[in-house]
């Protein structure tokens, strides 16, 4: 059986679902690509979680968390990386 390919935002997709997302949401801004990946509040990033994300994306993505949404159930992560970075990186 042959393995089937996946593009590098199928791949976060799945590693953030993975992690335990709820919800994993790409918004491409000019050259730039947002993701916003929901948790439930006691989620916790690990240094090796991120690792990975850096050799998936070949940049070290700047992560920030907002809790603000309903009423601090539950935590987004936020990171964005280069666009040109996922152009024909299929895995």
């Amino acid at each position: 059986m042959r393995a089937s390919k996946k593009t590098a935002r199928e791949v976060q997709s799945d590693y953030l679902r993975f992690l335990g997302a709820g919800n994993v949401e790409f918004i491409e801004r000019g050259e730039e690509v947002i993701v916003i990946a929901t948790f439930d509040k006691r989620f916790i990033l690990q240094p090796y979680d991120l690792d990975a994300l850096e050799q998936l994306l070949g940049v070290r993505p700047n992560i920030g968390f907002d809790n603000s949404g309903n009423g601090g159930e539950t935590v987004d992560m936020v990171y964005s990386y280069p666009s040109a970075n996922e152009r024909g990186n299929v895995i």
